[in-house]
């Protein structure tokens, strides 16, 4: 038999062989021998075994029976077969004997079958090759593509930052240029005024009057954009004056002009880009959402502590970042995991739930993290007409007021198991009960609200005859520590016109968080650059030896409060105030704009997102500390830079 014919196998089929019955050998007498093969033909195989007895060496001259297990699924095939050569394995195996058997019996059927499986056996192989090689260059395209769809968030966040820098040396060129204008413009009227002067006196005038003067050939008209609120003469004046001064005058408004053109330029673009933030910022958040539970995860980062934990406060800012960008579906999934988790006798949702699994990773009941579920289910209703959710915002409302103080002045405590009152769940009763009654128009909301209203004005504000620095909110029932929360949302979920109704000044309110909780200080990217960023604290900085930190969820509800006030001061007829507001919230989101960093995790795929706080495992001040990992990305943090770049106030049914 030609043994070069064989069909080469990798793998092995185990082989059953003996001496055939004979003269010599009663049937059944010799024991079945173990082999296997690797090499097939349709003539025979070549067999390879590692023992045969002494005693049956001679035997095996002859013909010999053969079971072959081709595939161990199915009956092995009988056939039988003469040994037509022999030989030792090489030294390193010389104990394997090789006995290439041709076979002298064998059913037309089984041999066909063992043929096709030999060679089946070695597509197979090329296949499986071949599937396994398409698997690898699949994962090493989808791999590419993520490592590029990563590069490009991360292009866009660093372009966002870049152009925002360039934006403000653009602006200050502008304004240098604009004060040397006013300068000049300054010292060519007061040169203009002294040659009329001059003409009076050489005339024999000795009064020179006011109309003759207001005839002055330069002035303010004769000059655009020159009007900033400033006085001239306040300027400083750093250069003499010259006899060409009209001439570099004229010449500053040129370069003015087309530096202020230039930075309007950036500006757009700036605007252009970070809108393409604020979508990858939802794609983030959309990743993290569970398509089992709907939930979505609070924190994506290092702090084991609460990894895979989603807080019900979280989603319910999830729930309105989604309704914001028309993500109906987002939303619903969401509030559908709380909508089938109400139980008949409710007592309120539990603090946290892992997102994966909706098991309860926080057993604590708090009132205010259920609030703003309640809200979630109510701007739901109002933004979408379906009332689908309405009954969760009820039955969630209901327990509130069941557990509201029975007191006129009656407030909600921090929970059913607790005796503290905090203003900030009390300014989000107040919002939620609000918006209940406006959807329902049932007089039980409204009397909850006016109770809520009632609690806060007693015992959370301090009246504007106290004696100033004292806080102006305080953050509970005797509890004059100071938090920043407190001061926006009372802007924020009350309203300017409800604080000036019962004796408050929003606008004290928001100077007073911005002269105590405002700081500035350093945060170390995950590229390892060092930014220094401006924004606001947990609480009074000075009141906490870590030193400053920001907080980007609690600067973005700054931000949020800076423009509710600003629509307020121009609904007053007060435009300065309302471009004052809004220039500062807009300086903030600039200053958030710092902190925005690509997702470093697979799911997150290099999408912005920002960290809960500029400093890692660092007591708030208010009873918990900041998550481990400075770039622990946060929903809270993510949805409010969302609120602030889109001018959501989620305490306020649209």
């Amino acid at each position: 038999m030609d043994h070069r014919r064989y069909i080469r196998l990798k793998s092995i089929f185990p082989v059953e062989f003996r001496p055939a019955a004979g003269d010599s050998l009663p049937a059944s007498a010799a024991p079945w021998l173990q082999g296997y093969t690797r090499d097939i033909s349709l003539n025979g195989i070549c067999l390879e075994t590692a023992f045969i007895p002494v005693a049956m060496a001679a035997l095996l001259d002859g013909e010999i029976e053969l079971r072959l297990r081709i595939p161990l699924s199915q009956p092995p095939i009988s056939a039988k077969g003469k040994i037509i050569w022999s030989r030792r394995g090489p030294a390193s195996e010389d104990r394997i004997y090789r006995l290439g058997v041709e076979f002298s019996a064998i059913g037309s059927a089984d041999r066909n079958r063992l043929v096709r499986q030999a060679r089946w056996m070695i597509l197979a192989g090329r296949l499986a090759g071949l599937i396994f090689l398409m698997l690898l260059l699949n994962f090493a395209i989808v791999w590419h593509n993520r490592e590029l769809l990563r590069d490009v968030n991360k292009n866009i966040i660093c372009e966002l930052q870049a152009v925002e820098r360039r934006e403000k040396r653009q602006a200050a060129v502008v304004a240098d240029l604009f004060r040397e204008k006013t300068r000049l413009f300054s010292r060519l009227q007061a040169q203009e005024e002294q040659l009329v002067l001059q003409r009076y006196k050489a005339a024999g005038h000795t009064l020179v009057k006011q109309s003759h003067l207001a005839s002055l050939t330069i002035s303010p008209s004769a000059f655009p954009a020159l009007t900033t609120g400033q006085a001239a003469a306040d300027l400083p004046v750093s250069k003499p004056f010259k006899i060409n001064t009209l001439g570099l005058y004229q010449n500053l408004v040129e370069q003015y002009e087309r530096a202020r053109d230039a930075l309007l330029i950036l500006t757009r673009q700036k605007q252009g880009i970070r809108r393409s933030v604020v979508d990858q910022m939802r794609i983030w958040l959309k990743k993290h959402q569970s398509p089992v539970t709907g939930l979505v995860m609070s924190f994506e980062g290092q702090d084991s502590q609460i990894k895979d934990w989603a807080f019900i406060y979280d989603q319910a800012l999830a729930v309105n970042v989604f309704l914001a960008a028309s993500d109906r579906e987002a939303a619903a999934a969401i509030l559908n995991f709380f909508k089938k988790n109400l139980s008949e006798k409710f007592s309120g949702f539990p603090n946290g739930y892992y997102y994966d699994s909706g098991q309860v990773s926080e057993y604590t009941t708090h009132c205010g993290p259920n609030v703003w579920l309640g809200i979630a289910a109510a701007q739901y209703t109002a933004a979408t007409g379906d009332k689908s959710y309405l009954d969760l915002a009820r039955r969630i409302a209901d327990w509130l007021i069941g557990i509201q103080d029975k007191d006129p002045n009656g407030g909600l405590k921090g929970g059913p198991e607790f005796s503290w009152f905090s203003t900030e769940h009390n300014l989000d009763a107040y919002a939620f009960f609000g918006m209940l009654g406006r959807l329902t128009d049932e007089e039980k909301y409204k009397t909850a609200q006016r109770k809520s209203l009632s609690w806060l004005k007693n015992f959370a504000m301090v009246s504007q005859s106290s004696a100033y620095p004292a806080p102006p909110v305080r953050r509970g029932l005797g509890d004059a520590t100071v938090a920043t929360d407190t001061f926006a949302w009372s802007v924020a979920a009350l309203g300017p016109d409800k604080l000036v109704e019962i004796g408050m000044d929003p606008e004290a309110i928001m100077r007073f968080a911005d002269e105590n909780c405002r700081v500035k200080t350093e945060f170390v990217r995950p590229s390892g650059k060092r930014v220094w960023v401006e924004g606001y604290d947990f609480s009074r900085t000075a009141n906490l030896p870590r030193g400053g930190l920001v907080s980007p969820e609690w600067t973005a509800q700054m931000i949020v409060s800076f423009r509710v006030l600003s629509r307020f001061c121009q609904s007053r007829g007060d435009s300065v105030k309302a471009a004052y507001y809004a220039e500062k919230a807009g300086y903030y989101v600039d200053e958030l704009n710092q902190l925005i960093i690509a997702s470093p995790s697979p799911r997150g795929q290099g999408e912005g997102c920002l960290p809960y706080s500029t400093m890692e495992n660092a007591d708030t001040g208010h009873g918990w500390n900041t998550p481990h990992g400075a770039t622990t990305c946060s929903v809270a943090g993510t949805a409010y830079m969302i609120f602030a770049v889109e001018d959501i106030n989620p305490l306020s049914l649209k």
